[in-house]
């Protein structure tokens, strides 16, 4: 039963922030890059299609669309003309800001009947299940290797 329990909450949660994306017009692809964004300064296409294992054509079309909604800038690198540095814009950044807020919707709305104690135990056991299962796998790959 717990790999089901597991299953509803990653599919509901998944179903929700599509939902909540689409609401804004932007696509799961698209949300990730603003998020790598928002956590890097300034990156170029290429260093976001690797962090994400995306082709370089699916991550230029992303690149298009996200500039077409005025939520990234690219401009030329100072020192290397040929590359583009990718920066954040405001319209981006309030987005990802609205984002934030469905974000903590999501987590009070699904924590509701829960105390902070068992949160908090909740949290600890599935890190501890997280662990387990990276490590599972890592061991049955090298043991097949």
């Amino acid at each position: 039963m717990f790999v089901a329990h597991m299953s509803i909450i990653v599919r509901y949660c998944s179903i929700f922030f599509e939902q909540a994306l689409a609401d804004i017009n932007i696509g799961l692809t698209e949300y990730h890059v603003l998020i790598y964004l928002s956590k890097n300064d300034t990156a170029n296409q290429d260093t976001i299609a690797k962090y994400y294992k995306i082709d370089k054509g699916s991550i230029a079309k992303t690149m298009n669309k996200l500039e077409e909604k005025s939520l990234i800038i690219r401009a030329s690198n100072p020192n290397d003309k040929r590359e583009k540095l990718v920066v954040l814009s405001e319209k981006g950044n309030s987005i990802l800001d609205d984002m934030q807020k469905v974000i903590d919707d999501w987590y009070r709305n699904i924590f509701e009947n829960l105390s902070e104690d068992e949160v908090a135990s909740l949290s600890g056991i599935l890190e501890k299940l997280s662990e387990n299962a990276v490590n599972t796998v890592k061991e049955r790959k090298t043991n097949h290797d």
